[in-house]
């Protein structure tokens, strides 16, 4: 071996184990930068044309993923009545403390409650978490969940890696769009429709029908709404057949329905008050008729959609409005806005767009032979520095640990060790009440 090459190895070895101590480092005291940081680090091995950029990203990318997992941590637990993990701790519970689940009000919570029994997905993690940790833990279940998600989600993202064929310079380009733009505790308040999301993704981007099959199968056990949700994403990423009149189409039925919206509420909860499928449009259909929820849907509706708004911008401007970023968009935006009188429908139809795959959007809008410009990186950057300020300046995050630990490094992760049974969630205050207190 040359002098050369081993000097090269030696700055190699250097780099690697440098940059591990600063980015744990980071970890044990600064968990509120954790994020950015290892996400600029990302954006570094994109730049590189080494083999640099497999070190950086192995890396960096455990980072990024203990991050994102840290902020779940942080954000209240069992604290307020719209936290869908009030429901889900409950079941968790009913797994190994039987006798008080059903004296509590909660009980209903107990066992595979969901779908009709048909949801087994979630319920049956619970068991085998329950046998696992055998505690009420609510942040062990909390911090179990995220490991999960976040495994899913990175398969995703090979997947998609595999399917576009990437370099490891645009497969980091690929992560950094998705970690920033990626709605990950709106995800775990939705958490049997984020695994069934994560799940119909890994089904949609298979190259094997055997496994596109078995997955949309799984997604089901989680949530039903796979039956609706996985042919749609499906024809939106790989068809689109005559996609323009559909939107028009919605836009006129979206019109239509807010004329007839009294009636139709009356013969479909008269008609369908049980079916397990359309048991959501249901509740959609009678929270339509009040209008505080409807103001709410709408600033919900809005605060989803506002993030697509760039891809078709930047579409439009760069005269590409036939590229799969801009038509996506594009349709999701329209009919998402349409149906914004009815609550939590759209935005859960289209979750899987609104919430995970915003980043992948931007992503395949941007030509790939243009991600080495700067346009690309200042995009990053300018996002990130945005997702970070209103992160650190939101006192939702981080309520549970501290954004600073100012004593022993990862003292914060000993909020692991607390417990809670269970949980009335009628006896909560609502999402707004428990803000108003945080920030008083």
């Amino acid at each position: 071996m040359s002098v050369k090459v081993l000097l090269i190895k030696t700055k190699k070895n250097i780099l690697v184990a440098g940059l591990s101590l600063f980015l744990l480092s980071i970890a044990g005291w600064l968990p509120s930068l954790l994020f950015p940081i290892s996400i600029m680090c990302l954006m570094l091995a994109s730049k590189l044309v080494t083999e640099d950029a497999k070190f950086i990203v192995v890396l960096s990318l455990p980072f990024v993923l203990f991050s994102m997992a840290i902020t779940i941590l942080g954000e209240p637990t069992l604290r307020y009545a719209d936290s869908d993990f009030v429901a889900y701790y409950n079941n968790y519970l009913s797994f190994f403390i039987t006798d008080e689940v059903s004296r509590s009000s909660s009980a209903h919570w107990g066992g595979f409650p969901w779908g009709g029994g048909l949801e087994i997905g979630i319920p049956t993690l619970h068991f085998i978490f329950a046998h696992i940790i055998q505690a009420p833990a609510p942040f062990v279940v909390k911090f179990f969940h995220a490991l999960l998600l976040e495994s899913l989600l990175v398969c995703v993202l090979f997947q998609i890696s595999k399917k576009h064929r990437l370099k490891v310079q645009n497969f980091a380009i690929l992560m950094c769009f998705v970690f920033i733009f990626i709605k990950f505790s709106g995800m775990f308040n939705h958490l049997r429709q984020s695994y069934s999301s994560l799940i119909i993704l890994l089904a949609i981007f298979s190259d094997s029908k055997f496994k596109r099959r078995l997955l949309f199968f799984f997604a089901c056990t989680f949530h039903l709404s796979a039956l609706v949700v996985y042919p749609l994403c499906n024809w939106l990423f790989f068809s689109r057949k005559k996609y323009k009149k559909i939107v028009v189409l919605i836009a006129v039925f979206a019109g239509v329905t807010i004329v007839f919206m009294p009636v139709l509420v009356d013969i479909i909860s008269s008609q369908f008050k049980n079916s397990l499928i359309f048991s959501k449009v249901i509740w959609s259909l009678m929270r339509s008729q009040e209008d505080e929820s409807v103001m709410n849907s709408l600033v919900t509706t809005a605060t989803r959609l506002i993030y697509l708004l760039p891809i078709i911008i930047i579409s439009i401007t760069m005269k590409k409005v036939k590229n799969d970023g801009f038509q996506i968009s594009f349709f999701v935006f329209i009919i998402v806005l349409s149906l914004y009188f009815l609550p939590g429908f759209a935005v859960r139809l289209f979750q899987i767009f609104l919430m995970v795959m915003v980043g992948y959007l931007y992503f395949i809008t941007i030509d790939k032979d243009k991600y080495k410009n700067y346009f690309v990186y200042v995009t990053l950057i300018s996002f990130l520095l945005v997702h970070t300020i209103l992160w650190l300046r939101n006192s939702f995050y981080f309520y549970e640990l501290q954004v600073f630990s100012s004593a022993v490094p990862f003292e914060y992760l000993s909020v692991l060790t607390d417990e809670s049974s269970i949980v009335n969630r009628v006896s909560l205050p609502t999402i707004e009440t428990f803000i108003r207190r945080i920030d008083d």
